[in-house]
């Protein structure tokens, strides 16, 4: 893409966006220096103040030039980001001109988008502050200004969307453009796809019909939809949006467990299906939502928030029972020695899970009389131990547990200390 120029004697109003200088000696502006559209920033009355009086003849021109230096330094103080070309920036619009926009994009330089960079369905919006995102063609012109494209942005990041499309088996309506023996080259929002036929379709050219996509090549910038069960999918939705309607927070369901991850497990509730967040599955601290549920495993939950426009449902499962934590002080104090199971082991310690939701850390110094250099070759996850609790810090919820000087009925655990 050819560099833009904007110089002192032609307006952005005269700008064709192709518009290209010769080679020059000028280059882009850095750090230190100021360009053309920086100094149309300060104050009038500073840039028109007399420069060829001294400052010590002339008290205003010295107030002039340390308001210049002020608006200067502030302008060299702002943070920077550290771009590459083709990355995709958040812009904010300064100035609208009808070859293009200025835009803020948090760079030492501003940004310039031509109008033919920017598509029909922005155009109608552009004014002053709106926010929008743009690809960054050259980051330095020899205008000092970086070069970029709200077009090539839109036509990128489509593709991430195209994927959550598919996970969520959203129905889109997309336009016939041709067809073949196979099935129909389609438009959506100005990408070219592929609808399969199935059988009994009549789309003409010209038609919108709707589909689902079924998979996406974002590499080969290749996807494809499918018209199949579309009033199946249609009529499971509207079921859905009915049976959303009739929830409300602290109502309990059952399910089943229909995906597990990192972040949390899925529940399919039948007409619907919400996610339990790790941290709404059990009031001990889990690495891992598997760690206390399974796959298929049915489940009873309580609704937590239900979001009746994005089709989402909130669930926890650690609000069926009681905090432990609520009661923890009546419930145990410190010397009572009771029974655990060891549960996950660290360099530095054993966390140990008493009763149903509390885990304490027995740290390596409380295992063993004895100077223990590897805890695993000592303990081993699922080990039933016999602990005495040494501390409580109720406000970070922290339990501080003892293996040493109490007697343990754990023989393999016995032997293992003993061969230390």
């Amino acid at each position: 893409m050819s560099d833009t120029q904007m110089d002192n004697n032609q307006s952005l109003d005269q700008l064709s966006p192709n518009a290209v200088k010769a080679p020059q000696e000028t280059t882009g502006t850095k750090i230190g220096e100021i360009s053309e559209f920086e100094k149309a920033l300060i104050d009038d009355a500073v840039l028109d103040a007399p420069s060829n009086a001294s400052s010590e003849d002339n008290p205003e021109d010295a107030s002039s030039q340390s308001m210049l230096d002020q608006v200067f330094e502030q302008h060299l103080s702002q943070d920077f980001n550290d771009y590459n070309e083709g990355d995709i920036v958040k812009a904010r619009v300064r100035m609208v001109k009808k070859a293009g926009v200025l835009v803020d994009f948090s760079y030492k330089s501003d940004g310039f988008i031509p109008s033919n960079e920017i598509s029909a369905a922005l155009e109608t919006e552009l004014e002053e502050g709106l926010e929008f995102h743009a690809m960054i063609q050259k980051l330095e012109t020899k205008e000092g200004y970086s070069l970029l494209s709200e077009t090539n942005a839109r036509a990128e990041m489509v593709w991430d969307d195209f994927f959550e499309m598919m996970n969520r088996k959203e129905v889109v309506e997309v336009d016939i453009k041709k067809l073949n023996q196979k099935g129909y080259l389609v438009n959506y929002e100005g990408v070219s796809g592929f609808l399969h036929a199935e059988e009994g379709d009549t789309f003409a050219e010209g038609d919108r019909v709707q589909a689902c996509i079924i998979n996406v090549d974002k590499r080969r910038r290749k996807v494809l939809f499918s018209s199949r069960n579309i009033q199946h999918m249609l009529n499971k939705r509207e079921d859905a949006a009915k049976f959303f309607e009739t929830l409300a927070p602290g109502d309990r369901l059952t399910g089943t467990i229909s995906g597990i991850k990192r972040f949390g497990v899925f529940v399919n509730c039948g007409l619907a299906e919400g996610l339990v967040h790790i941290s709404e599955i059990s009031w001990r601290r889990i690495s891992h939502p598997s760690d206390v549920v399974s796959l298929d495993q049915e489940v009873t939950v309580e609704v937590l928030a239900v979001d009746k426009d994005q089709g989402k449902l909130s669930l926890g499962m650690k609000q069926l029972t009681p905090d432990p934590w609520a009661t923890i002080d009546s419930d145990y104090e410190i010397g009572q020695e009771v029974e655990g199971t060891v549960v996950r082991i660290i360099d530095f310690g054993a966390f140990v899970l008493i009763g149903d939701d509390l885990e304490g850390l027995v740290h390596i110094s409380e295992v063993a009389t004895k100077r223990i250099k590897d805890l695993s070759e000592v303990l081993v996850v699922g080990d039933k131990v016999n602990v005495k609790i040494i501390k409580i810090t109720k406000h970070d919820q922290k339990i501080g547990l003892s293996l040493k000087h109490v007697d343990q009925q754990n023989t393999d655990l016995i032997a293992r200390i003993d061969a230390i």
